[in-house]
């Protein structure tokens, strides 16, 4: 049985943004505690926040909530389930008391715009995969990238970015982890 408390801390949840602006949220409670493990830990919800790597990453834990940097150069806030709360510099300002300020269920238009948000199709011989995201947990509120897509898919896509981009790109992978037990 797990203590209530312990799991709303970020002392249970592993956070990492990714070289492709996405944020993924993985639940490591009980994970690798009695040695190694042959599987990933479960992970709960993964969302696209930048348009480039994310940069860094902070956790606020009384909040419940992210706080990402981005070589988009933006800054987001974002609560533990992926709902999107804001961009420090935008016009219409958000209220951490009060979700109805939250820009959530949208996510940032430059995000919803961009060509790596836009799902691809899938061949019929490789719609198996589908079947990768049946694991994802429902705490999260929004999941991109349902297809399964990998980094060089990713990295495939006509997206005009200079080789300096993409090298920054593969540099950036942050995670964020507050203790191991």
């Amino acid at each position: 049985m797990t203590d209530k408390h312990t799991e709303d801390t970020s002392e249970s949840h592993l956070f990492v943004g990714d070289s492709v602006g996405r944020i993924h949220v993985w639940n490591i409670q009980d994970y690798a505690v009695r040695g190694p493990e042959t599987r990933p830990p479960p992970l709960l919800c993964v969302w696209r926040g930048h348009t480039k790597a994310i940069s860094a990453l902070e956790v606020v834990n009384s909040s419940q909530t992210i706080v990402t940097t981005s070589a988009d150069r933006n800054v987001r806030l974002w609560k533990w389930d992926g709902s999107y709360i804001g961009t420090f510099g935008q016009p219409v300002r958000w209220n951490l008391n009060d979700p109805s300020t939250f820009q959530s269920p949208m996510l940032p238009f430059d995000v919803l715009i961009d060509p790596l948000s836009i799902p691809e199709v899938l061949p019929e011989e490789t719609s198996d995969n589908l079947e990768a995201t049946e694991g994802l947990s429902r705490e999260c509120s929004i999941i991109l990238d349902p297809w399964g897509r990998t980094m060089e898919a990713a990295d495939r896509e006509d997206h005009p970015r200079s080789s300096l981009e993409k090298t920054t790109e593969v540099c950036y992978v942050i995670a964020y982890l507050f203790a191991f037990s």
